[in-house]
């Protein structure tokens, strides 16, 4: 969705030179994006636009490189949604400008695979995409440009990474527009503040009942859609997708 927004709006502001965008859905399939006509490259597959490919596999990592690097129009700039694969080294110095990543967090805070889920779950008022420079380790890379939103109360994952995505799109396409210019500041990371947003797993995804009320509501929206906080309730398993704290009092439970 993220890389689509994207490809939708460089065309108007890129030169002739092109883009190059990866992204994953998510259902975590898998995207390749080349643009302009001065390549002449265009590839589809089935139910996706013109123009994208499936990444799957080191076969298809070495068709990518290739491609890059024969092109007729030289070398693209590079950009990558959110992906969830660490890149060859070969894939990240292929691009004219280097590799760039579009990422759901304030870095360094929720470096990682889960940032959007995890900056839910653990209360986070407030968060951001920014997009970064991709090297050999994960999210270290220097910050070329932020934009922020607060965390809603009533935010799940899908809802946020909505928002994201469309302040995303903007960033990386104005982002991709200004490194031709060579108008772009890149901020290294700070040292302080960091954080890991690690896969969630079904273990942790199973709501603990005995836990503040603020806690298990920012678990359950963190977790909507996917994987899905749940209970046992007479013995099935039911899932939470949606919750709003409430006055009350009682014990946890």
């Amino acid at each position: 969705e993220i890389a689509g927004q994207v490809r939708a709006g460089l065309p108007r502001f890129m030169t002739p030179d092109g883009y190059f965008i990866m992204s994953e859905d998510p259902d975590g399939t898998r995207h390749g994006v080349f643009g302009a006509e001065k390549y002449g490259y265009f590839e589809a597959t089935p139910n996706h636009d013109a123009g994208c490919f499936r990444v799957t596999d080191d076969a298809t990592n070495k068709k990518i490189i290739q491609r890059m690097l024969t092109l007729k129009g030289g070398r693209p700039p590079g950009g990558l949604a959110p992906y969830g694969l660490i890149l060859p080294k070969a894939i990240l110095d292929a691009p004219k400008f280097g590799a760039l990543n579009l990422h759901g967090s304030l870095l360094p805070r929720w470096r990682g695979a889960a940032p959007i889920q995890r900056a839910i779950m653990a209360g986070d008022r407030i968060t951001g995409v920014q997009v970064m420079r991709m090297e050999e380790g994960l999210d270290t890379g220097a910050v070329l440009a932020t934009a922020e939103t607060p965390i809603e109360v009533d935010d799940t994952t899908q809802t946020l990474h909505d928002r994201l995505a469309a302040l995303g799109a903007l960033l990386m396409r104005d982002t991709l527009a200004k490194l031709e210019r060579g108008d772009v500041i890149e901020t290294p990371q700070a040292e302080v503040g960091v954080t890991y947003a690690h896969k969630i797993t079904s273990a942790e995804a199973r709501i603990d009942w005995s836990r503040p009320a603020r806690e298990v509501d920012c678990a359950i929206r963190g977790l909507s859609p996917a994987p899905g906080a749940w209970f046992e309730l007479e013995g099935v398993r039911t899932k939470a997708l949606l919750s709003r704290l409430s006055q009350g009092a009682g014990a946890p439970g």
